[in-house]
């Protein structure tokens, strides 16, 4: 009951972010194109009322800004980018939120491997590859998805599933109406995931060392490093994963969880 409450609620979201998105028969168009001159270990900050974002990666110092927008968006939204000393600002602004409606927006951003991202969008999905340094992803409603990354990450959907495939960085992740999966190599510093309908599927090496904290309050717990505690409908872990470590810290609240290691 507690799932499809929240999965209902989930539901509402999206209907209610509807005005920010375009039926499939709108057709988008390149509105700006712009290139910076940057350095590795910058910013990229972007802020977006709207839009799906997709971040790569190249070997120039440079970073490349572009964003596909449909009639309605190119009109209502004030787009902005710009370039403070090597850091690059990318913003979106409705011009009348009252009046605006059926904005579809999409930021494709190539820059350096070595290089921080802040990511913010109202309603979209966020996909970045082979990416190095900090990544702070937050959108309101869609899914985020990180591949072949290094460095810590901050991710957070309101509505949508998480997936993370990354070495070497502090990872948290939330989710309020989605799945979580982790496929994580190298050192632990540090493991935080939370949904509050969902699943959880982490993949980590066999020597890896933490501390865990695993609970679903109705839900199973697989786990290839220790047995979980089963109680009517929830089930929790606290055990030491080889010689302890950093915490590993796993929650839902209606789903399950699957700690393996990995082949």
């Amino acid at each position: 009951m507690l799932k499809l409450n929240l999965l209902f609620l989930t539901a509402i979201f999206f209907i209610g972010c509807s005005t920010f998105q375009s039926t499939s028969g709108d057709k988008m168009k390149l509105i700006q194109d712009k290139t910076f001159s940057s350095a590795p270990d910058a910013y990229l900050i972007l802020g977006s009322p709207c839009g799906t974002v997709k971040i790569s990666t190249w070997d120039k110092e440079e970073v490349n800004v572009k964003i596909y927008a449909n009639e309605n968006a190119e009109n209502d939204v004030d787009f902005d980018v710009k370039q403070s000393g090597v850091d690059v600002n990318v913003t979106g602004k409705i011009k009348n939120e009252s009046e605006s409606h059926n904005l579809n927006v999409r930021y494709e951003i190539t820059l350096p491997k070595q290089y921080n991202i802040e990511v913010d969008t109202k309603g979209g999905n966020i996909e970045a590859t082979d990416l190095n340094g900090t990544k702070n992803l937050n959108t309101m409603g869609g899914n985020i998805k990180l591949d072949r990354a290094d460095g810590s990450i901050n991710a957070n959907t309101m509505g949508g599933n998480i997936h993370i495939s990354m070495n070497n960085g502090k990872v948290k992740a939330n989710t309020m109406g989605g799945n979580i999966s982790l496929d994580y190599t190298g050192t632990n510093y540090g493991i935080e995931l939370n949904t509050m309908a969902g699943n959880i599927h982490i993949t980590l090496p066999g020597d890896f060392n933490g501390d865990a904290d695993i609970s679903t309050t109705a839900g199973k717990i697989i786990c290839d490093f220790a047995e979980p505690v089963k109680n009517y409908a929830s089930s929790s872990l606290n055990a030491k994963f080889n010689n302890g470590g950093e915490p590993i810290k796993i929650t839902t609240s209606a789903g399950n969880i699957n700690v393996e290691k990995s082949k």
